[in-house]
């Protein structure tokens, strides 16, 4: 290569590093009060549970919220009751998997919209609107998996 020509090479991308999807999983508003925080916890444990299982996941971390922990097992546990060879699930602190920490950063990054959002958009493999769960939740729509 003379020193008239250069190299650039394409940044590879967050899923092309990873053996994993990076998804966002996401309800439209603002909570306004505790319940409805309870709730799309709820909703969105489920909906990823029901996708994680279609991929064949063996296994899911789930940072620990001490006061909803109980709830988080009896909602995976209405999701996995369904299937034959259910994932095995855990829940850990952040400083027990790095990973936990990595979703968080990510989650905050969309959710506080504007130039972060546009930072983290291109390492994410889907975003999943809960409020419109049908409509997202389809196959053509969700991540591919790898």
């Amino acid at each position: 290569m003379d020193s008239s020509t250069s190299h650039v090479e394409a940044r590879p991308t967050w899923s092309s590093r990873c053996s994993f999807d990076l998804v966002i999983w996401t309800r439209s508003g603002r909570p306004v009060r505790d319940s409805e925080d309870v709730h799309a916890r709820q909703l969105c444990l489920s909906a990823a549970a029901t996708w994680l299982q279609e991929l064949g996941v063996t296994r899911l971390a789930i940072e620990s919220c001490a006061h909803q922990d109980v709830r988080d097992r009896q909602t995976l546990a209405a999701v996995l009751e369904k299937v034959d060879d259910p994932f095995t699930y855990e829940h850990l602190r952040p400083a027990e998997d790095p990973l936990l920490w990595a979703s968080d950063a990510l989650a905050w990054c969309f959710g506080a919209g504007g130039d972060w959002r546009q930072r983290v958009q291109p390492m994410l493999d889907a975003v999943v609107k809960l409020d419109q769960c049908a409509e997202s939740a389809k196959p053509g729509n969700r991540p591919s998996g790898r």
